[in-house]
């Protein structure tokens, strides 16, 4: 690229990533808007405990969502397997060796056991 050409480039790359996070800057401080516009409103017609449980996000799996590495209410791994409370689901490899194949190693069974069950 003549050296123009590269600036106007790396101009419009600019450009747009600069459009982009103004969009979303904008989206964001108009959705904040309508929340705190929405409490208020709600504020004016409900105590304090009754806001707390139409609006609040604690709920008995929240911990799921927000703070998943604290939650203890189901395995969330996501190679749930080798989760610590599971036991060990995938069968253990039993290898020999094959002669005719010049002495490589080969797994015995490989397709006795179908590998989508684990």
């Amino acid at each position: 690229m003549v050296p123009n050409k590269r600036q106007n480039f790396h101009n419009r790359e600019l450009m747009e990533s600069i459009r982009r996070r103004t969009i979303w800057i904008h989206r964001i401080k108009q959705q904040r808007d309508i929340n705190n516009a929405i409490l208020s409103d709600a504020s004016k017609c409900m105590s304090e405990a009754e806001l707390e449980a139409r609006f609040s996000y604690k709920t008995a799996d929240s911990a799921a969502y927000f703070k998943p590495a604290s939650y203890k209410g189901a395995n969330s791994c996501p190679n749930f397997w080798q989760h610590s409370t599971e036991r060990h689901v995938i069968p253990a490899a039993r290898w020999r060796r094959v002669p005719e194949l010049g002495g490589i190693t080969r797994v015995e069974g490989a397709l006795a056991e179908q590998a989508s069950g684990y």
